[in-house]
């Protein structure tokens, strides 16, 4: 896989890495360099392939984007393993467009793989990454 990087006005926000404490025996590892992001556009690259997204913000250990086609999709926001996905209602599964970080920290989306477990509704309402 090619590294990914997120980048604002030509700093990185978040990147693969094999420089890291928790990279082990080469494997490049997610690394978060700005813990908040504030709403804007910004950068996903990957390889030669890139695409502005439009940041709302950081919710419950996610950023949360606005993608071209103006479906929501979460982004891992820890150090450890990068995993995204569209945000989804938990009640239909479909992808959401048009809400807020406050409407999306109501617990009735999540992002898509994610798995939304009540005792950790407050800290993620998306869902949470079990590895």
């Amino acid at each position: 896989m090619e590294p990914i990087k997120i980048i604002r006005d030509g700093e990185i926000l978040a990147h693969h890495t094999t420089e890291s404490s928790m990279s082990h025996y080469g494997q490049a590892v997610w690394v978060v360099e700005e813990e908040d992001v504030e709403p804007g556009a910004l950068t996903w690259a990957q390889g030669g392939e890139s695409v502005t997204l439009e940041a709302l913000g950081v919710l419950g250990g996610w950023l949360v984007v606005r993608q071209p086609n103006g479906t929501l999709a979460g982004i891992i926001w820890t150090d450890g393993t990068y995993h995204g996905g569209n945000i989804v209602s938990r009640d239909t599964g479909e992808p959401v467009e048009g809400l807020t970080i406050d409407d999306l920290a109501s617990a009735e989306y999540q992002v898509e793989s994610a798995i939304p477990m009540s005792a950790f509704d407050d800290e993620s309402p998306l869902g949470c990454v079990l590895l």
